[in-house]
């Protein structure tokens, strides 16, 4: 940028804001309570996907917690379907997975795998029946699932279904 000579900018005294050097602006006025650690640790949102039915799924990282939610097609406020899922680095976490039908929705917490319904409600594990199970994938009917789980110290790729829901 240049600055004519006739015009110069004249600094008359050092101002800060919260440490950093600054050009003092009487204009602007920040809300209390805003400074810059709260600035640095805002939530984050990741791993997101997009349901049959334009539903999203994804990912909400928060101080302690990397809590799954999910945001309507029609528009509204995001549902939260978990509420004590750990937090979890995004690297080493898997993506939540809709069912084809757009009516079901997988994710792991502590090391298993639960689905939730499109419409809500609690999650359910699924994977009782193993030490640890990640990895679900649907099948094409949107009822049978495929998870890698681990057993009696070997890996494993069986087929369960949605409970409840015939086969």
């Amino acid at each position: 940028m240049h600055v004519p000579m006739d015009n110069p900018i004249k600094l008359t005294k050092k101002y800060e804001r919260n440490g950093w050097p600054s050009i003092k602006r009487p204009d602007a006025k920040s809300s209390a309570g805003w400074n810059l650690s709260l600035l640095t640790s805002l939530e984050r949102i990741r791993s997101h996907a997009l349901s049959s039915q334009g539903d999203i799924v994804y990912i909400k990282d928060g101080e302690t917690l990397s809590d799954v939610f999910t945001l309507s097609a029609n528009g509204g406020w995001p549902s939260r379907i978990t509420t004590d899922r750990p937090l979890a680095a995004y690297w080493d976490d898997e993506i939540p997975e809709w069912s084809p039908d757009g009516n079901w929705l997988t994710f792991g917490i502590h090391g298993h795998v639960h689905i939730v319904p499109r419409d809500g409600g609690l999650p359910k594990k699924i994977t009782d029946f193993a030490v640890a199970a990640s990895g679900a994938r649907w099948m094409p009917d949107s009822i049978g699932l495929i998870v890698t789980v681990e057993r009696n110290d070997s890996y494993y790729l069986p087929i369960t279904k949605v409970p409840g829901r015939a086969r």
